[in-house]
């Protein structure tokens, strides 16, 4: 196995266990212990901690070690928010960039969604997560924008697996929806129409996660248009 490949691994098993809970928020990550635990040696694991430290999962201070980032109400709030803006943005690129290929890409992630509630069963929380992943990142992708892409990648992750673990079947139809509202106006070529749908996409998942936290004050001049529909 080659450091890059070890690292890859350690990166990708580390942010597993952060993001299903494993290692819960605020709990320390030991270099050596997490060495034993997935069989490498301690410099991949080193430097997939410095990787997830980069990219905010986790928080490293002196005399303290490394923790697993803490993410607050009020940070997830306003994690959303920034999403909102960068990739409402994101869409309106990938409305001009998107290939052939990522438009039969989008259509059937929505496709995959929608088999998901065929049952009528709430599906596991984590499969939820994979493909809302998957739809959100080949719109960044299809805008073509490493900056952008990079922005985006250290809000996204955190935010939405929270979220989904509150879905009702009935939550879940609406934002199945409009991920399918917004494979239509990317396809479409609409840019406008893909950026508005983005934003109220990512901003109606804001205001679920946020009715499930009275104390949460929210500032109503947050407030997004209303999408108009998309017709075919």
């Amino acid at each position: 196995m080659t450091g890059m490949t070890a690292t890859l691994r350690a990166y990708t098993r580390i942010r597993e266990q952060i993001l299903d809970g494993r290692l819960p928020q605020g709990s320390r990550v030991r270099e050596g212990d997490m060495s034993a635990l997935l069989a490498l040696s301690r410099t991949p694991v080193r430097e997939a901690l410095k990787l997830l430290t980069a990219e905010g999962f986790l928080d490293s201070e002196p005399n303290k070690g490394v923790t697993v980032a803490i993410w607050s109400d009020v940070r997830v709030f306003d994690a959303y928010t920034v999403r909102a803006t960068l990739e409402g943005l994101a869409a309106s690129m990938a409305a001009h960039r998107a290939t052939e290929e990522t438009l039969r890409s989008l259509h059937a992630v929505c496709d995959s969604m929608d088999e998901l509630l065929e049952r009528g069963e709430i599906p596991v929380v984590e499969r939820v997560s994979e493909l809302n992943n998957s739809f959100h990142d080949l719109v960044v992708e299809a805008a073509r924008n490493s900056v952008l892409a990079e922005s985006i990648h250290r809000l996204s992750q955190v935010p939405a697996h929270r979220t989904f673990k509150n879905y009702s079947i009935e939550d879940l139809r609406r934002s199945f929806r409009q991920h399918r509202q917004l494979a239509k106006a990317i396809t479409s070529r609409d840019s406008m129409e893909a950026e508005i749908a983005m934003k109220a996409h990512i901003m109606d998942a804001r205001a679920h996660w946020a009715s499930v936290r009275p104390d949460l004050v929210i500032d109503s001049e947050c407030r997004l248009p209303k999408v108009r529909s998309i017709n075919g």
